[in-house]
């Protein structure tokens, strides 16, 4: 991951249409989907940070992720690249010979148990010599896990394909130092949004939920944003209801024990078991929530993007030769 400092002059985003070609279409698409949340200067900053390492924002290869800084209270914006990317990268040098395939094995973990430990091989020609750089990663220091400890979506899905992607991304970087050194991929980076545990702040806000008198949705839905608001202008969280709808039911999920409100159950909404019990159980909650959407929506883009390229090269394969 390549963390974003301030720059003493930033262009506007019209001067890097005009820069890098993007038509106003590709723009909106690269800013909603790929760079959501960033201000004028910070998405003008992302595309001349794509363009100078030379990758594709609309295939993934790069993209901005906003996440909250608890010792800051407040956003920050980082670069992050895809394992794509960084194949792109290796594979423009001329000089990356192979990868070898992930291999797997087992040994004593740090606290007792297994450890899962993937090993990648890169092979890279310097000179007319062809040499090897060999990286491990263990599952242990990779891991994204919710708070109490279980692995978050993907991680509790595919571990392996994980966890090889974060060996390759290793050997990459030890192969191709000066391409790729201080530049981190999403799945590397994943396990930094749950190592910070410092406390949350004390907040203003209600200690319970009241029960809602009347019409419950209603009640609960104003209680809701009216909260949230007020966590929001004190920069603890984002504004929730400018989060998109994946998003917003994400986190309402997380708080509230439901995504929709219009889909809710009477059952549901009176129901506090699952809420957050206080101000700080729910600003842990609601940027947690946030983390692992984000997290979840790139390890999937990703993968769909691994299996379209694979398929389309077996088509080429066996493509008759004329």
């Amino acid at each position: 991951m390549s963390n974003v400092t301030a720059m003493s002059a930033v262009p506007d985003a019209g001067a890097a249409l005009a820069i890098h070609g993007w038509d106003a279409d590709k723009l909106a698409l690269i800013r909603e989907h790929i760079a959501p949340g960033c201000n004028d200067s910070e998405f003008a900053y992302f595309l001349e940070v794509a363009n100078a390492m030379g990758l594709n924002p609309l295939k993934r290869e790069i993209y901005a992720i906003k996440r909250w800084d608890k010792r800051a209270q407040k956003e920050k914006i980082t670069f992050q690249t895809s394992i794509d990317g960084y194949r792109k990268i290796a594979h423009g040098t001329s000089e990356f010979v192979g990868c070898s395939d992930v291999a797997f094995h087992s040994e004593p973990g740090f606290r007792g148990g297994q450890d899962l430990v993937a090993t990648v091989t890169v092979r890279r020609s310097v000179q007319g010599a062809v040499g090897e750089w060999a990286a491990s990663a263990r599952y242990s220091e990779y891991v994204q896990t919710f708070q109490d400890g279980n692995p978050m979506h993907m991680w509790a899905k595919m571990p392996k394909t994980m966890l090889g992607k974060c060996a390759e991304a290793l050997a990459l970087r030890k192969a191709f130092p000066n391409e790729l050194g201080g530049v981190y991929t999403q799945e590397e980076m994943a396990q930094a949004d749950v190592v910070d545990v410092t406390p949350a702040p004390q907040v203003r806000g209600p200690e319970a939920l009241p029960k809602p008198p009347g019409d419950p949705k209603a009640d609960l839905r104003k209680w809701w944003f009216a909260v949230t608001a007020d966590l929001h202008k004190q920069d603890l969280v984002p504004d929730i209801r400018a989060l998109d709808d994946e998003a917003r039911h994400a986190v309402q999920e997380a708080c509230l024990g439901f995504p929709s409100f219009s889909d809710a159950t009477p059952e549901q909404v009176v129901n506090k078991s699952l809420r957050p019990r206080n101000p700080e159980e729910m600003v842990q909650r609601i940027n947690d929530a946030l983390d692992a959407h984000r997290a979840e929506a790139h390890a999937v883009s990703d993968t769909f993007n691994e299996v379209v390229n694979e398929r389309l090269q077996d088509i080429k394969d066996t493509e008759p030769t004329l």
